[in-house]
């Protein structure tokens, strides 16, 4: 599986990551941006390539942890044990994963590709220039999407990593 990985995703070094977001799953967009019309009519912002993420993932630079998964359940800044968690809705007020990946395109720091990495398990590993790695670590076996990686404007099919394996 890691040599599968490696491969389908190789397309990446070089590029840049322009853009992420949540819809339900975190997504990753790659390449040069563009504009296309959505499934509703509309204009969108997008790029050549995206990683559609449903399993745990994380960034991370030289002093640990950027952001991860988790962190779109909690409000950006520190951690205050008064908080009422029951009144947030991350889906409508900013989280730490927003602050953070705002904070780190703001910058441009972590932008350029140079390093693609797999494992047996599933597990992804985008390495930049700047130092960050966008790890992406499935953590159950069952067979379900943990990721998708794809072109924009291709017939070529998805890349799929299930708990299982490869979809083919």
């Amino acid at each position: 599986m890691k040599n599968k990985i490696e491969n389908a995703l190789s397309k990446l070094v070089g590029k840049n990551m322009v853009a992420s977001g949540y819809a339900g799953l975190q997504w990753f967009l790659f390449g040069e941006k563009k504009v296309v019309i959505a499934h509703d009519g509309k204009k969108k912002e997008n790029a050549e390539y995206s990683l559609n993420v449903s399993t745990s993932w994380r960034i991370r630079g030289a002093n640990g942890v950027v952001t991860g998964s988790q962190d779109y359940f909690h409000p950006p800044g520190d951690i205050n044990e008064d908080f009422d968690y029951d009144s947030f809705n991350p889906v409508e007020e900013e989280n730490r994963t927003e602050a953070a990946l705002k904070g780190l395109f703001n910058t441009g720091e972590m932008h350029t590709i140079n390093r693609i990495s797999g494992d047996e398990c599933g597990s992804l590993f985008i390495s930049f220039e700047s130092g960050y790695v966008l790890e992406v670590i499935p953590m159950d076996s069952v067979d379900q999407e943990h990721w998708r990686f794809f072109a924009y404007e291709s017939s070529e099919a998805h890349f799929v990593i299930t708990g299982t394996g490869v979809e083919e």
